[in-house]
């Protein structure tokens, strides 16, 4: 999942933070995501991020983010939220 935040310099502003919780909300961010930032200027924006991860108990990955289609657009950084899932078929049979 792919979230594009505005931040000039490297910050959020309180309002493009709003934005990303929400976003964190209706993908009901938890257990077994994995949140990355990609971007030049994914490093300073990584606390601004990561404060809104924090509500959700989450932190976010040190390493690289997965590789995306299409430009990050100057100014913003792209959040990656990568998810897995399992399933077994007619379990517990």
């Amino acid at each position: 999942y792919l979230f594009d935040a505005a931040a000039p310099g490297g910050s959020l502003d309180p309002s493009e933070a709003a934005r990303l919780d929400g976003w964190f909300r209706g993908l009901e961010l938890g257990y077994g995501d994995v949140i990355s930032i990609d971007g030049p200027d994914s490093a300073s924006a990584r606390a601004d991020v990561a404060r809104v991860a924090a509500r959700y108990g989450m932190l976010v990955s040190e390493g690289g983010a997965p590789v995306t289609a299409g430009a990050i657009p100057p100014g913003a950084v792209r959040i990656v939220v990568s998810r897995t899932r399992a399933s077994v078929p007619g379990c517990p049979n």
